[in-house]
């Protein structure tokens, strides 16, 4: 169950409210830019909650609390494995991580855009390039300098980020699972009237 609306969601998981959130996460064992990535997000200067969801990948967790320790690092959140990731998604205004078919539609279906920060095969590739190309809803950061300089213009820029809201909102439909109850729906009665019908006989479809 997620919250109803963004800043519901932020309280709801201890972050500062009236910040905006980015969320970096590469799958559950991550990818092999991950610590150069997460360094330029701690030490970016970002007016931002960052959030870090490790996954199963407990060198990165390891790796990110040491760095918040340290530093003494404000604003910055470190998650390991979660079932809690729509929630943290619902709290988001922009996603970082590594292309994928479920990162990136997940991240679509709660209306927040999505920068690539890594591509583990060409079929991530081509699904990256998809969802940047034909639907407008996100960028190929795939250097950790370009993903820093890229984030802080979105964050800082709203002509931007209702450039990306404006694109999210004619893909994605939210409708899904009724159009599927449709489609359904509408197939069994088109098999039931064809056995139904005799030979010659013109039935309604």
């Amino acid at each position: 169950q997620t919250s109803p609306d963004k800043k519901s969601a932020k309280i709801n998981l201890g972050l500062d409210k009236d910040k905006q959130t980015v969320i970096y996460a590469s799958g559950a064992y991550g990818a092999k830019t991950d610590k150069k990535h997460v360094k330029e997000l701690f030490f970016g200067n970002l007016d931002a909650n960052v959030v870090i969801i490790c996954g199963k990948n407990q060198n990165l967790y390891d790796y990110c609390n040491s760095l918040v320790s340290e530093n003494n690092l404000k604003n910055v959140y470190v998650v390991g494995f979660t079932n809690n990731m729509f929630e943290y998604l619902r709290a988001s205004d922009l996603f970082l991580g590594k292309s994928g078919s479920n990162s990136m539609l997940e991240a679509y279906y709660f209306g927040v855009p999505t920068f690539i920060t890594a591509c583990a095969n060409p079929l991530e590739t081509e699904i990256a390039k998809y969802y940047i190309n034909k639907m407008g809803c996100g960028k190929m950061v795939l250097s950790p300098k370009k993903m820093i300089k890229e984030v802080k213009e979105y964050l800082a820029n709203p002509v931007e980020r209702e450039k990306y809201q404006k694109n999210l909102e004619i893909y994605c439909d939210l409708t899904g699972a009724e159009r599927l109850a449709d489609i359904l729906y509408q197939t069994l009665k088109n098999k039931l009237n064809s056995q139904n019908c005799g030979e010659g006989e013109n039935c309604e479809r």
